[in-house]
């Protein structure tokens, strides 16, 4: 269902025609420009399923009470990419809505998958997110008086008994996961598969166990780093609601060309702009227990850095010193091992700029050019639309799925270490890490004898 109301600016009086589609969300962000004086449009749609009403509130506009003579026209929709603001035409004022035309047209029979997935993990935000963020709470603080209790809230105790460290990071690991598993498609799978791979083909166990030991006492601040992304995330995810929704176009759209024509009306380039920059900086320091797994993988030595790269840096000890956080970027060119965990571009460039604010945007194309450089019209200028942005955000917050991996492994190796082992050995970790314990009887054999004796004993009866 879509309501058309004319909306005119505060400012210069124009007047803008918005289509706004009622889906099934019970509210969403509306965040457009005025397209003759630019200035912010934002508020909220609200839905009322069970009394079949509904609400739009906007800021900087009034709403008119007949539909006037519009001079811009835009559709605005919470679950969905929609055509750009343009000028009115009455071509243009069709009754197709963005639900057939970026919905149903694109996703064909996934528009149901995308809906209940993304129902789904909207109910988890507001009844699992509570218990889930205040449990790494208390695992990032040490507390691990009440943690058990929490966890038990929400996972089997005879799966997860939470009675030592191995135990806690075991089961806060999966509540994580379970937690994020909605919008990681398959990349969770495809790079946990992978990490796993790679570290079969370790052949030095020893050289894994001092890799942990010496980022032992990073690892605590890698996981709070982490947790804080996912939790902005999370503050963010109506946001994002509609690029999520490209994970589920049928083959037959070039992707590349959607992103590129359509836009977004749920979120503003400075709304999303703090998120890049703080998981950048963010990202800058877990690099360094990435590029020392790829000089464990290809150099057989943690600490031995990839040559050619920066003359300087020749052991991970003056990697870990940097402090051009772009500059580290340079060891993560896709050609290791372990930058398969990378899906996002981690652009330096893009990073410099905005942090810079060396950009401009276009509210009527919705396109950022900026300048690398730091500095407003020097240099090469580049671009990107506003819906590539907040997918290379989108992305970013995947790659950090697979960052947070590979810190829970690490921390899996230096318990390992310190003799900490889960109570059945079915967690995986690479086998020449794996402590070595008693011989075992054989199950097998010592029923069969059981059983033999007992029935020579009935025999004697």
């Amino acid at each position: 269902m879509v309501i058309t109301n004319d909306f005119q600016c505060n400012v210069c009086n124009s007047i803008t025609r918005i289509r706004v589609q009622l889906g099934w969300l019970e509210n969403y962000p509306v965040r457009i420009k005025c397209g003759k004086c630019n200035i912010s449009i934002f508020g909220n749609v609200y839905l009322d399923q069970q009394n079949a009403g509904y609400s739009i509130k906007l800021k900087n506009v009034t709403l008119l009470e007949d539909i006037g003579n519009p001079e811009y026209l835009i559709e605005v929709s919470g679950e969905l990419l929609t055509e750009k603001m343009r000028p009115y035409s009455e071509d243009e004022d069709t009754f197709l809505t963005p639900f057939f035309k970026n919905g149903l047209f694109s996703m064909g029979e996934n528009i149901g998958e995308f809906k209940q997935s993304t129902m789904h993990f909207l109910h988890k935000i507001e009844n699992d997110w509570p218990t889930v963020k205040r449990i790494n709470e208390l695992w990032f603080n040490g507390n691990h008086t009440y943690l058990p209790k929490e966890i038990h809230k929400l996972l089997d105790k005879t799966k997860f008994p939470a009675d030592n460290e191995y135990e806690l990071l075991r089961a806060v690991h999966v509540l994580n996961f379970l937690f994020t598993n909605n919008f990681t498609g398959n990349y969770f799978k495809e790079i946990t598969t992978h990490i796993f791979n790679e570290f079969r083909n370790i052949n030095d166990g020893n050289q894994l166990i001092l890799l942990a030991k010496h980022f032992e006492s990073h690892l605590n601040d890698y996981e709070q780093k982490l947790f804080g992304i996912i939790n902005k995330f999370i503050e963010k995810f109506h946001m994002f609601i509609p690029i999520y929704g490209l994970d589920f176009y049928s083959e037959k759209n070039d992707k590349e060309d959607v992103i590129k024509k359509l836009g977004l009306t749920t979120v503003d380039f400075e709304d999303i702009k703090d998120f890049y920059i703080d998981t950048f900086e963010d990202i800058g320091d877990i690099l360094n227990l990435v590029v020392t797994y790829n000089n464990l993988k290809h150099r057989a030595d943690f600490k031995k850095m990839k040559e050619n790269v920066i003359k300087e840096i020749q052991v991970i000890e003056d990697y870990i010193k940097m402090r051009n956080k772009g500059r580290k970027l340079e060891f993560i060119n896709g050609e290791e091992s372990f930058d398969k965990i990378f899906v996002s571009k981690v652009d330096n460039r893009l990073r410099n700029a905005i942090g810079h604010r060396s950009y401009t945007y276009d509210v009527i194309t919705q396109e950022l050019i900026y300048f690398p450089s730091g500095e407003l019209k020097k240099g090469t200028s580049e671009s990107l639309y506003l819906t590539e942005f907040v997918l290379e955000c989108f992305q970013l917050m995947r790659s950090c799925i697979g960052l947070a991996e590979i810190v829970y492994q690490t921390r899996k190796f230096m318990y390992v270490n310190q003799g900490i082992i889960p109570r059945t050995l079915q967690d995986y970790y690479p086998s020449s890490t794996r402590p070595k314990n008693k011989k075992q009887p054989n199950k097998k054999k010592t029923i069969k004898k059981i059983s033999k004796k007992a029935r020579q004993k009935n025999r004697t009866r």
